[in-house]
């Protein structure tokens, strides 16, 4: 499936509509979920009310008939699946907008999917707010608009806010599954590229931004900051490289073997290693076990040294990369992925190395000494292992078979 995923053809094809596409299908997606939001908004915000304020002992007493109808509208509407109820509600769409396709006429079905959703989340929210004040407006003599509009509301805008977020997420999420009825959007193009078309690549990015999308707004926008400066570091650097090496990943060799980045589960380090799962223990056994040890014993002291999660991070990267990616041709064999996670394991050796040195100090004189015992005894064992390795390499045996 993901065997030409780096080909030439493959990133012309993702060229073209990363330039030509794509910012139109951003621009609908952001049309389509804001739109739709803002009319779920609208209609469950007074229903998500009429749920709480309508109860027996409410603020708004509603016969029983009455609200026991609006929670069945309710949770039917919520208990069918999104693609059914697109279909559903076709001739509500043509009714309204004229047409049952294309973007706009995806907003129908949004709006019916989310309001229900809407209405659950406000009253979730409003039922939050202290019974002991609704109780001190009402002896003040405050009518039932004043408490539902001076009260309860103002009382739960955090937690509506939260809730906002919420739906914002979700009708994103709907809005990708309409593309399979010509919604337009980001969903489109997956679903164009990757299901009819077979070019993953191109579905892969449109995925990656749905992600990106979906994460800015759970932040509320908190760490946008920090993923520009990435973005904008990284995005020119990664096109730099993919342009200067596209020669050695893309096409073919002087010999006419294909070249390329392809996609195969441990397709190299299987080679090299019986059980990968065993080789990265024992390659990482005191990372692994100081990691654990300051998880038990100095969990705040670990949790906010950011260099030592970073270097995690990065090896963990690294390894993920190693154990996906490979190199097609006679290039396959140099592995040239697990430089990256040579790299990855040197820096989270050296930041285990600087908490050991913090752990040796502070429990040198109380009973985790013999956790220090422990790791030190670890330390030798890798020292001695590299020792070996240094041995076997110098006198010029073959690496692959060690």
């Amino acid at each position: 499936m993901y065997s030409d995923l780096f080909t030439a053809e493959s990133l012309a094809e993702l060229k073209t509509a990363f330039l030509t596409q794509f910012p139109m299908a951003l621009w609908e997606t952001f049309y389509v979920t804001v739109l739709s939001t803002a009319l779920a908004i609208l209609l469950g915000l007074p229903l998500g009310v009429l749920l709480v304020a309508g109860e027996k002992d409410g603020v708004l007493p509603l016969p029983k008939p009455v609200l026991s109808a609006l929670n069945v509208i309710i949770n039917l509407l919520r208990s069918i699946p999104f693609l059914i109820l697109m279909i559903m509600v076709f001739p509500l769409s043509r009714l309204i907008i004229g047409t049952a396709v294309g973007t706009t006429a995806t907003i129908v079905p949004l709006v019916v999917a989310a309001f229900p959703f809407v209405a659950r989340l406000v009253e979730s929210s409003l039922r939050e707010v202290d019974p002991n004040i609704i109780e001190a407006a009402q002896s003040m003599g405050a009518t039932p608009m004043q408490i539902i509009c001076k009260v309860m509301i103002p009382e739960s805008v955090p937690s509506l806010i939260q809730n906002v977020t919420i739906a914002l997420t979700t009708i994103l999420g709907y809005s990708a599954m309409s593309g399979i009825i010509g919604g337009g959007g980001l969903g489109k193009i997956a679903i164009d590229y990757g299901y009819y078309r077979y070019k993953y690549l191109v579905m892969l990015v449109a995925v990656v931004i749905l992600i990106l999308l979906v994460q800015l707004i759970a932040s509320r926008g908190e760490s946008f900051r920090n993923a520009f400066r990435l973005c904008v570091t990284m995005i020119p650097t990664g096109i730099a490289l993919l342009y200067q090496f596209s020669g050695i990943f893309t096409g073919t060799n002087a010999m006419g073997e294909e070249t390329g980045i392809a996609i195969g589960f441990a397709k190299v380090w299987s080679n090299y290693s019986k059980s990968i799962p065993l080789s990265i223990v024992m390659g990482m056994a005191l990372p692994i076990g100081v990691l654990c040890l300051n998880l038990l014993f100095d969990l705040k002291s670990i949790k906010q040294n950011r260099y030592y999660w970073f270097a995690w991070l990065s090896y963990l990267a690294a390894t993920l990369m190693f154990l996906v990616f490979y190199e097609k041709g006679f290039r396959m064999m140099h592995a040239n992925f697990s430089w990256g996670y040579m790299h990855g394991m040197f820096f989270v050796f050296l930041m285990t190395l600087i908490v050991m040195v913090k752990n040796i100090r502070e429990w040198w004189k109380s009973w985790k000494v013999i956790f220090v015992v422990g790791e030190l005894a670890v330390l030798l064992y890798h020292l001695v292992c590299g020792v070996n390795f240094l041995m076997y390499a110098v006198m010029g045996n073959d690496l692959a078979g060690f």
